[in-house]
């Protein structure tokens, strides 16, 4: 299949650029007629389209943007998200108990096992339904090397969101798995696919619209427990990380359900929702579900958050400076601001490495 991400469709466009190119060269060289004058210009186009097409598909299988034709649209237009209720459901956060509870594994219940296959990125894939969400989606989920769920191991989970627009296909390569995760033989990543549709995506559950928020921490979360049964059994093994707008999100779940995630890990996030429903709502309800304010009334659950932005990324710099002046005594931050850098995998392959020692520690 020729997808945008990949190589056969790179070769195909790079044949087209080429011959139309000689064809224009070939062109001019004949007699100016009208017509040939008109052909000469159509070639010199499509060898000038054809170019550009090269370079965005190249750029698109080294970063992920697109997995399909229906996602490219969104790197250059944001799909308005459509008439329809900006409400977002709200729940209210359990106030600790002696010990952290523990996290379901719906054992017994069949609706949560699942078939997993190796797949060419290094992880394994399913097709999950979700049976609180009623999402149905792809999920990766890599395990450390020799991996058994009979080996007397308890391992750490952690979720890895993926950006918008993004391939959570690409996650594993992007940041470069295979040798980030050797020095961190007890943990395991699961990533979850977002995209419940062509609109621009939301991070939290909104009326009459799919429950991406159920889906990650009630779903997702629920399956691992299921399937790898000796992963820790409370917050305290369980991790939320994402990249830009799975950094926004990973912020936001994580800090709405503390008692599912005791660490939480932003890669150049920022702080106010700027896809989904939620761009769309009041400011009242935006500031409301910004990482800031989510910060500030943190205050039962110990947690700890690491979040990261460079200085060539501007808005999450200021991310990290702001919530760097945000005390709280339940959220101990830990943040790193990078001299250079942009918005990309590249940084935050680079990156990966310092937040699963700080994830590692405690």
């Amino acid at each position: 299949m020729l997808g945008p991400d990949k190589l056969l469709t790179l070769i195909v466009f790079a044949v087209l650029t080429v011959a139309s190119a000689a064809a224009a060269v070939w062109l001019i060289g004949r007699e100016p007629t009208r017509k040939i004058r008109a052909q000469a210009s159509a070639a010199m186009v499509t060898a000038i389209v054809g170019a550009i097409s090269m370079t965005g598909i190249q750029m698109n299988r080294t970063l992920g943007y697109a997995a399909n034709w229906s996602d490219v649209p969104g790197l250059f237009f944001m799909k308005p998200d459509g008439k329809g209720s900006t409400t977002p459901v709200r729940r209210p956060v359990p106030r600790p108990e002696a010990g952290d509870p523990e996290l379901p594994g719906h054992h017994g219940d069949s609706r949560w096992k699942v078939r997993f296959t190796k797949d060419s990125n290094g992880a394994y894939q399913t097709k999950f339904r979700g049976p609180i969400s009623g999402i149905s989606l792809p999920v990766w989920v890599w395990t450390p090397k020799n991996y058994s769920p009979t080996n007397g191991k308890i391992y750490k989970v952690m979720l890895m969101l993926h950006g918008y627009p993004g391939n959570p296909y690409k996650v594993p390569t992007q940041l470069n798995l295979q040798n980030a995760m050797k020095k961190h033989p007890n943990t395991i990543m699961a990533i979850p696919s977002l995209k419940v549709d062509a609109t621009s995506p939301d991070c939290v559950d909104i009326k009459g619209r799919p429950a991406v928020g159920s889906w990650v921490v009630n779903d997702i979360v629920g399956m691992v427990r299921h399937n790898f049964p000796n992963t820790e059994k409370t917050r305290k093994g369980w991790t939320i990380a994402g990249a830009s707008y799975g950094a926004y999100c990973s912020a936001v779940l994580g800090l709405t359900h503390p008692q599912i995630f005791s660490k939480i890990i932003s890669f150049s996030g920022y702080d106010q929702p700027e896809t989904g429903r939620l761009l769309g709502a009041p400011p009242r309800v935006r500031r409301e579900f910004s990482v800031s304010n989510l910060l500030s009334k943190q205050k039962a659950w110990p947690q700890r958050l690491y979040v990261t932005g460079s200085k060539g990324d501007p808005k999450s710099a200021a991310f990290v400076q702001k919530l760097k002046r945000i005390s709280t005594p339940a959220v101990k931050i830990t943040s790193l601001l990078q001299p250079i850098g942009g918005h990309n995998w590249g940084v935050w392959r680079k990156e990966l490495p310092a937040a699963l020692a700080w994830n590692g520690k405690g």
